[in-house]
């Protein structure tokens, strides 16, 4: 029997081994809400050119803005400090992302309005893309 409870902690670390942890469950469904992210973004860019018009955009916004949400409650980062500062970025984005959503996306304005969403963008994946 005490040579059975030896094993016993490693049958466990096998069985836990062969399935995904928590964090890569997270960190998954992150990277997923990531590229349903930007196909919104890219959308965007078509509404503009095919002159669809706000309201559209702002649909398209406003679906940004729910992926960014529910990714931001993952907290998919191994180290705590940095879900704190991608927690600082994210309030940064969605202070822009209500501006933006705001704007008239008209044609010309459009495509520098989506520039802005771009850049925007750009910052947090600058500091974070893995």
């Amino acid at each position: 029997m005490p040579r059975l409870r030896r094993l016993f902690p490693i049958l466990l670390s096998g069985a836990c081994a062969s399935t995904p942890t928590d964090f890569d469950s997270r960190r998954t469904r992150y990277l997923d809400l990531m590229e349903g992210t930007e196909s919104h973004c890219n959308e965007i860019l078509e509404d503009v050119k095919l002159r669809r018009g706000k309201e559209t955009v702002q649909g398209r916004l406003s679906a940004v803005q729910k992926n960014l949400e529910e990714a931001r409650q993952l907290r998919y980062r191994r180290v705590e400090t940095e879900n704190s500062e991608m927690d600082e970025y994210f309030e940064t984005f969605f202070l822009k992302l209500d501006q933006l959503a705001s704007q008239d996306w008209t044609a010309g304005e459009g495509e520098r309005l989506w520039d802005k969403l771009q850049f925007n963008c750009s910052i947090c994946h600058g500091r974070f893309r893995d």
